[in-house]
């Protein structure tokens, strides 16, 4: 990351502090440095008003004072030892700052001497410097000892005869075993000693112990897993005051995500996508795409964190929200760019063997990508430090295909899309059904339903008398005429 002056204009944020001058009150600068060391660094600029982000030039004959005090600071208070680059820059007006650019680090965490590690820990959160909560410091910790919190034995399963034991180690392993096959028919079995190799099992002395990772893969109901649950669920309008559907995944971390996946499915739009004389099912978002932010959110989640990952499915957007930020020192930029570093690498290593996930650091573009291909708005990613979310926005796309398809039907009345043509006969059979009665007996969803039935209205084939509830349909002509 470079600093350039266009920085300035955006304003205060995860990577940048603007300040006027050298305040007397030097706690605040040492906890912007502590803050950007444990994140993703940042830049600290000297010489610009924070409100109005005026640039108020420092006087050349201060530069030099002020840099040997920053240095000196930095150099007395921050444990362990940062090396931050300190420069003077000019505009193109003659305006010169001197910027501070710190540098995140694997040797977390960086703390205020005088404050202790405990009460000396800062992380950034948007535009603030906040105290590293109990949950936050042990992260660090683990980041400096260049360890993870999914490969660390867990003693407490261990000693649970319930959740670890012979038989769930065998179940496991055979689980493992018919995914691996989908993706490689010639695979060997999964054993205790893919498990070690994995990182699943870990060896203390003669003994083999369950990971964190055994216990999130296995979703065992022990309070250090109960997080590793997906909540998922779809409101009428924009908000959360009304549910229109809801599920919670559980069980098996692979089989949340399919759960997951099969959720946000059935509550999306479908239309059919016109290829030659036949249709196929076009739905309003890539289902890649809809994966694989799912796997995402679920494999790079912060397990340290209670919360859960959360899907919320609304009429403009759907948000999937994983958790805890993008790990330690990794930017949004060089996320999208295909930089990888990993959370928890165990979990990883095994979406990634059976399948679930690709080449590491490639997930974000892939979504990117889908959504281009599919014409569909482009996904927004949003990382706050304590949550990262994918957000898809719902566009007109699906308006125009059933537009399309309507007058293909007039057109040509032997042409009826599969879906749609079902969709016809139940009605015909059927014509007091609703929406929801039609949805459960054709195994669809309801917005399925309703572009389906938009179709046929709109290409004069049916009507509707009466309320939704309590009308009828009525056949205006029959798909053979």
């Amino acid at each position: 990351m470079n600093f350039s002056f266009g920085l300035i204009q955006k304003g205060e944020g995860l990577n940048l502090e603007l300040k006027r001058e050298w305040a007397q009150d030097k706690n605040k600068f040492l906890k912007t440095v502590s803050a950007f060391s444990n994140t993703s660094g940042g830049f600290i600029v000297f010489g610009v008003d924070d409100k109005t982000k005026q640039i108020i030039p420092i006087p050349e004959n201060d530069q030099s004072k002020l840099i040997d005090a920053i240095t000196n600071s930095i150099s007395d208070n921050i444990e362990p030892q940062i090396s931050p680059k300190i420069t003077v820059e000019t505009n193109k007006h003659g305006k010169s700052v001197v910027v501070v650019q710190i540098f995140s680090s694997n040797n977390c965490p960086y703390y205020i001497k005088s404050l202790g590690k405990e009460n000396g820990s800062f992380i950034r959160v948007g535009a603030t410097s906040r105290l590293a909560d109990e949950k936050n410091l042990y992260e660090l910790e683990l980041i400096g000892k260049r360890s993870s919190f999914d490969s660390i034995p867990n003693r407490e399963l261990y000693s649970n005869d319930r959740f670890f034991n012979e038989i769930k180690i065998k179940t496991l392993c055979d689980e493992l075993s018919s995914m691996i096959k989908k993706v490689d028919a010639y695979s060997p079995d999964v054993t205790i000693d893919t498990l070690e190799s994995l990182g699943l099992l870990v060896r203390n002395g003669s003994d083999l112990m369950p990971s964190n990772a055994f216990g999130i893969l296995s979703s065992v109901e022990l309070p250090a897993f109960q997080q590793s649950v997906v909540r998922c669920a779809a409101f009428k309008g924009t908000d959360k005051s009304i549910f229109l559907d809801r599920l919670d995944c559980s069980g098996p971390l692979y089989k949340q995500i399919e759960d997951a996946f099969q959720f946000v499915i059935k509550n999306i739009k479908v239309g059919m996508e016109i290829d030659g004389i036949q249709g196929k099912n076009k739905y309003e978002f890539p289902p890649d795409a809809i994966r694989e932010a799912i796997v995402n959110a679920v494999v790079h989640r912060n397990y340290l964190y209670p919360e859960h990952v959360q899907i919320a499915i609304y009429e403009d957007r759907i948000d999937i929200i994983s958790p805890g930020s993008l790990v330690h020192d990794l930017t949004l930029e060089q996320a999208l760019d295909g930089v990888s570093k990993l959370r928890n690498p165990v979990l990883a290593k095994v979406f990634q063997k059976i399948g679930l996930m690709e080449e590491w650091g490639s997930g974000l573009r892939r979504i990117r990508t889908s959504c281009a291909d599919a014409r569909v708005n482009p996904p927004k990613f949003v990382d706050s430090n304590i949550e990262f979310k994918t957000q898809f926005f719902r566009g007109e796309y699906f308006a125009d295909i059933s537009k399309r398809l309507s007058k293909r039907i007039k057109n040509n009345p032997s042409f009826f899309p599969k879906t749609t043509e079902i969709t016809f006969d139940y009605i015909k059979e059927h014509p007091a059904a609703t929406n929801q009665e039609i949805a459960t007996a054709l195994n669809i969803s309801d917005r399925s339903v309703r572009t389906h039935c938009s179709i046929l209205k709109n290409a004069g084939y049916i009507n509707r008398t009466g309320s939704d509830k309590k009308g009828e349909w009525v056949i205006l002509k029959d798909k053979e005429e």
